[in-house]
C-alpha cells in the first residue's frame, strides 16, 4: 500500500507526500523493500531533490538491501536533472561495479554524462562496452558518439559513425 502510495505520489511530482509516506512506512515497523525505496528516490528525482535522493540511496545500501537498475538509473536521474554530472558519473561507474546487467537506457544516461563533463574519449568507450554487451545502440546512443567525437575533433569517425546511424552493426 505504501509503495502504491509512493508511485501515485512520484507520478504526481508529489515529492514531498512521497516522502511523508516513506517515513511513516519506516515509523509504522514495517521494512521498506527496493520497490520503496525505488519509488522515494524517483519522487525526488522527478522533484528536483537529488541530495534526498543520494540520502535515500544511502540508507538503502546501508540497511542492507541490493540497489537494482531502477534504483541506479532515479538516482542517476536526480543527479543529472539537478547538473551534478560528477556525481551522476559516479554512481555509474558504482554501478558498473555490481552484478546488475546494463542497458542501453544505462549506457545513453552515461554518455550523455560524458558530454557535459567534456570526457569524449569516455562516450567512445562505452559506446564500444555497448557493442561488446551485444547491446544495440540507438539513435542516442549514436547522437552521443557523434557528439563525443565532434568533441575530440575525430571528424572522420564522427563521419564514419553518423553514416552508421540507423542501420545494423
Amino acid at each position: 500500500m505504501y509503495n502504491v502510495g509512493m508511485s501515485a505520489c512520484e507520478k504526481g511530482g508529489q515529492w514531498e507526500q512521497a516522502l511523508s509516506l516513506h517515513g511513516e512506512l519506516c515509523k509504522a515497523k514495517l521494512s521498506p523493500d527496493v520497490i520503496s525505496y525505488n519509488a522515494a528516490i524517483s519522487a525526488c528525482d522527478k522533484g528536483n531533490q537529488w541530495e534526498q535522493a543520494l540520502s535515500l540511496f544511502a540508507e538503502l545500501s546501508a540497511k542492507g538491501l541490493h540497489p537494482n537498475i531502477i534504483t541506479f538509473s532515479a538516482v542517476v536521474s536526480a543527479c543529472r536533472r539537478a547538473r551534478q554530472w560528477e556525481q551522476a558519473w559516479f554512481l555509474f561507474g558504482e554501478l558498473k561495479k555490481t552484478d546488475i546487467v546494463l542497458d542501453v537506457i544505462s549506457y545513453n544516461t552515461a554518455m550523455s554524462t560524458c558530454d557535459h563533463l567534456e570526457q569524449w574519449e569516455d562516450t567512445v568507450s562505452l559506446l564500444a562496452e555497448m557493442r561488446e554487451a551485444a547491446l544495440e545502440p540507438n539513435i542516442n546512443s549514436y547522437n552521443a558518439g557523434v557528439n563525443a567525437y565532434h568533441q575530440g575533433r575525430q571528424w572522420q569517425k564522427a563521419l564514419s559513425l553518423f553514416s552508421r546511424c540507423g542501420s545494423p552493426s
